[in-house]
């Protein structure tokens, strides 16, 4: 599977970040259909996580967590992607569940 279907659009895909205090975490959600797959990671004082959440609508279907790595890098950032924040889908699509 890849996603976004088509290269470079940018319509199905959103970003999303949280700040902590002494890290923070920030997600990807790539769109297909009711399908949603979320690419996330964060980082905190003496704590780490990465993994991988798909979603059939605002439904979670499956949860994995990465175990060796696989930081989001910031060289993408997320450029002229729609914010989770402003579509008010962070609640839902999000780091925690």
């Amino acid at each position: 599977m890849t996603l976004p279907k088509f290269e470079g659009d940018k319509t199905q895909v959103r970003a999303g970040q949280v700040a902590f205090s002494g890290g923070g975490a920030s997600w990807y959600r790539f769109i297909n259909g009711v399908y949603s797959y979320v690419v996330y990671s964060g980082i905190g004082k003496g704590w780490e996580f990465t993994g991988l959440k798909v979603y059939k609508n605002a439904k979670l279907l499956m949860k994995k967590e990465c175990t060796n790595g696989g930081f989001l890098t910031q060289t993408y950032r997320g450029e002229n992607l729609v914010q989770e924040s402003d579509t008010g889908d962070d609640a839902t699509y999000g780091y925690a569940d």
